[in-house]
């Protein structure tokens, strides 16, 4: 299951972009993009707020199912 789906835009009712979820913890799309397929790394903090604006607790961005 996509996180993304659990975020809600209140306007829309539909899951938030990435350039929404950028503007809400204060990073650019193409950086949101390059983490969500894996291909940069990020800090703790950055971590720490995805999952705030998911509301899940921060081992849920983590998918241990596959290791």
């Amino acid at each position: 299951m996509q996180l993304r789906y659990k975020c809600i835009n209140e306007k829309t009712n539909k899951p938030i972009s990435q350039e929404e979820l950028g503007l809400r913890i204060g990073l650019v799309k193409n950086h949101i993009g390059k983490i969500e397929r894996g291909q940069t790394n990020t800090t703790v903090d950055v971590l720490f707020a995805i999952a705030r604006e998911f509301k899940v607790n921060i081992s849920e961005l983590f998918n241990f199912d596959e290791i």
